[in-house]
């Protein structure tokens, strides 16, 4: 199932969250895949795991080198975090393995145009 950010069937949660940099983030929670179509001014985007592994999926960005910084929140029971195929990994990065239950890992993500990809340019774990 495919959650698009602004549907019905997604939980925002910047109002219990607070703006990040002066913007409110994005809210998705997460079922067995989620979805983030961030816009021009989308820099952060919070993802609230389910009760199920979950494939991550981004929409195209808005501009080359376009920025965004997605958190994961794992609940009580820790769950496994994919890409599909929106989403490149390079050298340094090559794969992404979220912490365990009870904690939030954050990460950082750049669009490049001329492949049509975000790539996972950043990874902290474990807060």
């Amino acid at each position: 199932m495919s959650l698009p950010i602004g549907t019905q069937n997604v939980n925002i949660l910047a109002s219990t969250l607070g703006a990040i940099n002066g913007k409110a983030p994005l809210g998705v929670t997460a079922t067995d895949t989620a979805m983030i179509s961030p816009t021009i001014s989308t820099v952060n985007v919070v993802v609230a795991i389910g009760d199920v592994d979950t494939t991550l999926s981004i929409a195209n960005g808005g501009y080359d080198m376009q920025h965004l910084t997605v958190r994961i929140d794992q609940g009580v029971s820790s769950h496994a975090v994919s890409f599909d195929s929106s989403i490149a990994m390079g050298a340094d990065i090559t794969s992404y393995t979220a912490s365990g239950a009870n904690t939030s890992d954050y990460l950082g993500f750049r669009w490049n145009a001329a492949t049509s990809k975000w790539h996972l340019v950043a990874v902290q774990h474990g807060y």
